[in-house]
């Protein structure tokens, strides 16, 4: 008798000294949930120090907007936003933001989440190159047969890979293809994010010669185009610098999404839905 009461006590000290190693940590994996510390070990205390002014800057630019979808900007301004998909890449990528440094130009990127985890210092030094980073859902899977919880959750999951590294979850997302059903329309609307659309599409994504290629991004009326392009092809870093300067030497001015969104001073664009 007295045997078993010695084995219940021992059994009951040693359930409660494991019960108190394991709280302490699900107390910290908890906390560093909710307080994710970006990109840790990854940067040098300066670039560190560039990413949350940089982060700071961009959330403070997408407050206050009020859009139902960006689909262009203000047509009497001549400004143009040059935004790239399906990011970050880890050949293409450093190579492009080489490339926008050295134009002196800031671009809009939408990055996919499961690309942003595998590279987050690339995600990292586009936001402290002063470029804004955006959500393209976590998977890159189309929203379009989604219904409303799924749809919500891929863009939540995306957001939330980006917020690991800026600190913030970002206000803008762009959907796989342009396809936004009325589900994912009311899955974005819950999460407060709005969707950027384009005026013009590169399909770099096919790879067409360089001149189709730069026809596409400036045909038409240039004044609020939201020009489409995708990260990781090797003929758009062929003509940027061609599009670029010329539209420069035309008096156009680059600027991101939140930029171009705040330039429409309140003017509702209607959202676009692909059935």
């Amino acid at each position: 008798m007295r045997n078993s009461i010695y084995f219940i006590l021992s059994v009951l000290v040693v359930t409660i000294f494991i019960l108190a190693l394991r709280t302490p940590f699900k107390t910290m994996a908890k906390s560093s949930a909710d307080h994710p510390t970006p990109v840790p070990l990854l940067l040098k205390q300066a670039e560190y120090v560039l990413l949350r002014e940089q982060s700071q800057a961009t959330r403070n630019s997408e407050e206050g907007i009020s859009l139902i979808s960006l689909n262009r900007g203000n047509g009497q301004i001549k400004e143009v936003a040059l935004t790239f998909d399906d990011g970050p890449h880890p050949v293409w990528t450093p190579r492009l933001l080489d490339l926008l440094k050295s134009l002196d130009v800031h671009a809009t990127f939408f990055y996919v989440g499961k690309m942003v985890d595998r590279y987050p210092d690339l995600v990292a030094r586009a936001v402290i190159d002063g470029h804004e980073v955006a959500n393209h859902t976590y998977d890159h899977i189309s929203l379009r047969h989604m219904n409303e919880h799924q749809a919500f959750d891929e863009l939540t999951d995306g957001a939330n890979a980006i917020k690991r590294i800026t600190g913030y979850a970002p206000r803008f997302f762009r959907p796989p293809g342009g396809f936004l059903s009325a589900a994912a329309t009311k899955a974005a609307e819950a999460m407060h994010i709005t969707p950027v659309m384009w005026t013009n599409n590169s399909k770099d994504f096919a790879y067409p010669p360089a001149w189709l290629l730069e026809y596409r991004l400036l045909k038409g009326d240039m004044k609020g185009a939201i020009l489409l392009c995708h990260d990781g092809i090797p003929t758009t870093l062929q003509v940027l610098p061609d599009v670029v300067n010329r539209l420069k030497a035309q008096g156009y001015q680059f600027v991101t999404a939140s930029e171009m969104a705040h330039h429409l001073q309140g003017t509702v664009m209607s959202v676009r839905i692909k059935e």
